[in-house]
């Protein structure tokens, strides 16, 4: 997604969104799991150690998450879209049923702008 964008002619503004579970699980007799614990980890890892993630195999995100957590995996392509270090601007996480409602909105950090004070 990164690269047809940066094909592009002409210089853009993309804002990339995505939608996919955290942790949860629907099915089975574990339908209802959820895993706040994991949710912050992930969204942490999102944040400052993308690579992190990659290393996990699907066993990983099933055993941490549920048997849908796997749909984190749409978290992942849209950090493999934005290149640069990127801060929280903000976040919403609240357990209402069996899946939580998570919104996350981070903005990219120009190199010229970049000072401690941006980084969570």
């Amino acid at each position: 997604m990164r690269r047809a964008v940066e094909s592009y002619p002409e210089v853009l503004n993309v804002v990339v969104v995505v939608t996919g579970g955290l942790s949860h699980q629907i099915h089975v007799e574990l339908a209802g799991f959820n895993n706040t614990d994991w949710d912050m980890e992930f969204l942490e890892l999102l944040q400052h150690d993308p690579q992190a993630l990659t290393r996990m195999t699907q066993a990983d995100y099933v055993r941490l998450g549920g048997s849908e957590s796997f749909e984190q995996i749409m978290w992942l392509a849209m950090r493999g879209a934005v290149e640069g270090p990127w801060h929280n601007v903000h976040q919403n996480y609240y357990l209402a049923t069996t899946t939580a409602m998570t919104a996350v909105l981070y903005e990219v950090i120009n190199p010229s702008d970049q000072d401690n004070s941006l980084i969570n």
